[in-house]
């Protein structure tokens, strides 16, 4: 028992071979390997605080029956990475407040939202009216930006639409501009084989400013000429 109370377990001879400690207020630090000097910080005050080897330290979860080292799940870090990792063939589940909110399926699909993902990442906001500003959705911000640019992907329930869209969410919302194929490239819209820069298959466009006029613009970019139809 230390002076400042609270149990030490030893393997061996009294010194700094502990294995593990209970202070005085609870705190439970479990060591392993031949160590020069106790671990024990509690000026860190972690409830519970594991110390492996130099090289790894690890937790190991498993249920009765289950072979140590290739079932359950283990907890822990090595010189290269951290871990939390499932040897067994189930999920993995996340949740906050008491409630679901995120699932890794053992094929790998992640899902928010569902606990049945169809896809590498499938998305589920039971909220009506999704809308890119206000709901559920994929949002990536340039922070670097100045001003801040998003760019949300989201589905409108009102109008049971798809939604990609560009803003400055710290301006009111105002919308932005949006580029697709930089960097070249050719789009396709109802064909995965688009043969021109920009290629419609099976409807029409419609091209409406509401009571102005409008009109599509084809530039020469070395000349400068343009052709417009519409008025």
């Amino acid at each position: 028992t230390p002076a400042s109370g609270g149990w030490i377990f030893r393997n061996g001879a009294p010194g700094y071979d502990e294995k593990m400690r209970i202070d005085s207020s609870g705190r439970t630090i479990i060591q392993s390997g031949t160590l020069t000097t106790p671990a024990y910080t509690p000026a860190q005050g972690y409830p519970l605080h594991v110390q492996g080897i130099a090289s790894q330290s690890y937790i190991s979860i498993g249920r009765a029956g289950q072979t140590t080292g290739s079932q359950g799940m283990i907890v822990g870090i090595d010189t290269t990475s951290s871990y939390l990792w499932n040897r067994d063939n189930v999920a993995i589940k996340f949740g906050t407040n008491d409630a679901f909110n995120m699932i890794i399926k053992s094929g790998g699909n992640v899902g928010i939202g569902t606990d049945s993902p169809a896809n590498k990442l499938h998305i589920i906001a039971n909220t009506p009216g999704i809308e890119y500003d206000t709901g559920a959705g994929v949002r990536v911000d340039n922070a670097a930006s100045s001003p801040d640019v998003s760019i949300m992907m989201a589905v409108s329930s009102t109008n049971n639409i798809g939604i990609i869209q560009t803003l400055e969410p710290t301006v009111s919302w105002n919308t932005k501009d949006l580029a697709i194929q930089p960097r070249g490239g050719k789009v396709g819209i109802g064909t995965s084989t688009p043969e021109q820069k920009l290629h419609v298959e099976g409807a029409s466009i419609t091209v409406n400013r509401g009571n102005d006029d409008s009109s599509i613009a084809f530039q020469n970019s070395t000349s400068g000429a343009t052709w417009r139809i519409g008025r």
